[in-house]
């Protein structure tokens, strides 16, 4: 009998001590008054990133003339699909209305930079690109875009009510919103690490990825050129680095200050050698700030200063409470994806369109080959020509370019056209039929198109590519060794010109 009296008051003194800890979340982070502010700048600048980025790219890809355009997708949405399952906040598809919206969230992204209703800010950042990446398809389908949104959510429940948020405001997040960045940095490292595992891809289990993945990946820039060119030895070691980097560092940010210190720096230092060998957008800047929060005030040049009175916002509980709820979701949404539990399934279904928390794993299998997509026009079907490309390579002496953090969308997702068979249902016939139409939209997300007049025939080509040697750069100015072409589609034919 006592052994169970004991065993009660063993659970009943760790439940009174897990009640403490979940009361102390609630309470303002004192030690991040001034890196919550300078977080909320950087998130401000990731925003018009890719705002602006989306803005340049607009009219090819979402227009009334794009190759997606969003009308017709915002009314298939509306007639088929629940708001609550595919939420947006576009009232209209007009081609103004949309890009009203680009404006209102690029000057929304500049007001919380500049510290202006930062709550209020941060809201329409979320709204304006959550709506963009629902019904953007496969041109806003990435991981980056739903982790920014990810952090959007949850650092908006933490933002003051302020009309102007200046470095010397006392106000303080909830220690709750620091945990929370901790669980998205510790989600979206240890998963892109475990998926690798789990995978079962043997460039992984042999540690051979780095052999293949400079060339390879999506858009490699010049120093990924260099990057190649490492022995083995040391690509082996730094995928080892990158393993331990991923699968171990995790946990340590729920460890003591100093011991965190080292996995946050881990973390950035990772990010920063990510940048350096491949053109990943804002990806890696985004994971850098969220890292940034595993440190405290004391990393700035002037230290935290003691406050008399802490500012902070009303409806405390209230905001806490939502940021507890964001926090179960973002944990059941990982053991969902090993334990299926339906009631817990069923809810993160329903709010997977909100993109509250989101599965991450990045590079779970490796590409081995590097096959470019090209399209050859011709207007006699003996002479061809082709479209070049303004980002991926287009032939054998085309410098590898640095382009994050902007993202060239269509550059990027012919690249997944290549790893595929040739698919009758893919957005590339759309692309065709723009061509075929001679858009001027699309025609500019081009450096170059063949023919002023529309083009009577099109016809996607698949070529391989290889980065080139130091002898080759050096004699004859190639940064890559290209292979014969290989037709990918039927020849099209275009509809629009009559016979």
């Amino acid at each position: 009998m006592s052994v169970i009296v004991r065993f009660k008051t063993y659970i009943a003194k760790y439940f009174q001590h897990a009640l403490v800890y979940l009361k102390g979340l609630s309470q303002p982070a004192t030690t991040h008054r001034k890196l919550f502010f300078y977080f909320s700048k950087a998130l401000g600048a990731i925003f018009f990133i890719a705002f602006l980025s989306l803005a340049v790219q607009f009219n090819g890809l979402y227009s009334s003339e794009g190759i997606l355009p969003i009308n017709s997708t915002l009314n298939y949405v509306n007639q088929t699909i629940d708001w609550i399952k595919l939420p947006h906040f576009f009232m209209t598809s007009a081609d103004s209305y949309l890009w009203a919206m680009l404006a209102l969230a690029m000057g929304a992204s500049l007001s919380l930079i500049l510290g202006f209703l930062p709550l209020i800010s941060t809201v329409i950042c979320w709204m304006s690109y959550v709506s963009f990446v629902n019904l953007g398809s496969v041109f806003m389908s990435f991981q980056w875009d739903v982790l920014l949104l990810e952090v959007a959510f949850f650092s908006a429940i933490a933002m003051p009510t302020c009309i102007k948020w200046t470095a010397t405001s006392s106000y303080c997040p909830p220690k709750l919103f620091i945990l929370l960045a901790r669980v998205c940095c510790f989600r979206l490292l240890f998963f892109s690490g475990l998926v690798k595992l789990l995978s079962a891809d043997p460039l992984w289990a042999k540690l051979t990825a780095l052999n293949v993945h400079y060339f390879t990946q999506p858009l490699p820039h010049m120093l990924s050129w260099v990057a190649n060119l490492l022995p083995s030895i040391l690509d082996k070691l730094c995928v080892i680095i990158m393993f331990v980097i991923e699968l171990v560092v995790p946990f340590l940010l729920f460890a003591a200050y100093k011991i965190r210190k080292f996995a946050a720096l881990s973390i950035i230092g990772l990010m920063i050698i990510i940048m350096l060998t491949g053109n990943y957008c804002f990806f890696n800047l985004l994971t850098i700030i969220v890292a940034c929060l595993c440190f405290n005030d004391s990393i700035l040049p002037v230290a935290n200063k003691p406050i008399a009175k802490m500012f902070y916002y009303n409806g405390t509980r209230f905001r806490v409470a939502i940021l507890s709820f964001i926090l179960i979701i973002a944990v059941s949404t990982e053991l969902v994806r090993f334990v299926r539990v339906p009631v817990m399934s069923s809810l993160l279904t329903k709010l997977q369109g909100f993109h509250i928390a989101s599965t991450y794993g990045l590079f779970a299998s490796m590409t081995t080959v590097r096959n470019e997509l090209e399209i050859w026009a011709s207007q006699d079907k003996q002479n061809w020509k082709t479209y070049e490309f303004k980002y991926k390579p287009n032939k054998s002496t085309d410098k590898p370019k640095w382009v994050m953090p902007h993202q060239p969308r269509l550059d990027w997702q012919c690249w997944f056209v290549s790893l595929r068979a040739y698919n009758p249902n893919s957005w590339i016939l759309n692309l065709a039929d723009r061509l075929f139409q001679n858009k001027n939209a699309v025609n500019k997300l081009f450096a170059k198109v063949p023919f002023e007049r529309p083009p009577k025939y099109l016809v996607f080509v698949l070529r391989n590519y290889t980065f080139s040697t130091p002898s080759q750069l050096r004699k004859e100015n190639k940064w890559w060794q290209v292979g014969e072409p290989l037709q990918y589609s039927p020849v099209f034919e275009n509809p629009y010109l009559s016979n």
